[in-house]
């Protein structure tokens, strides 16, 4: 092996290592603003009649460096269930279908059973409130 493809080698192993170790603390600062948020959840700031109400924020944080694969595997790690991630392309156009999908998914499972795939209580009483709106005064008599 010649001196040059020998130091390409190692420039080349010094790269990867670079780019993981940004990598990590790019994950790293996303995981403590993570659990800041969750922590601000649980102490009361979504307690409010409006998060009661079904009323829903979406909260975006751009992830420079990050590519899908990165993402899922630090989501399962970290437990992020109800986090949606997408990839923005070098023009910043947004893949539509994937947001809307993954929000038809969270969708689905805010209103029903994870185990049995049964509607849960949230659903019933949307259902039951839009019956009731629906249903004429004159025909309880």
């Amino acid at each position: 092996m010649s001196d040059d493809s020998m130091q390409n080698e190692e420039h080349d192993a010094s790269s990867r290592r670079a780019e993981q170790h940004k990598h990590e603390e790019l994950v790293e600062a996303a995981t403590e603003e993570i659990q800041t948020l969750r922590r601000a959840l649980q102490e009361g700031l979504c307690r409010s009649d409006a998060c009661n109400a079904g009323r829903m924020l979406a909260v975006t944080r751009l992830l420079p460096g990050c590519d899908e694969e990165q993402w899922a595997a630090a989501a399962e790690r970290l437990g992020l269930t109800n986090w949606i991630a997408y990839p923005l392309g070098s023009d910043a156009g947004i893949n539509l279908l994937k947001v809307q999908d993954a929000l038809d998914d969270l969708s689905w499972k805010s209103e029903h059973d994870p185990l049995t795939g049964l509607p849960n209580r949230r659903a019933f009483e949307r259902m039951l409130n839009r019956v009731l709106k629906n249903s004429h005064p004159c025909s309880w008599t």
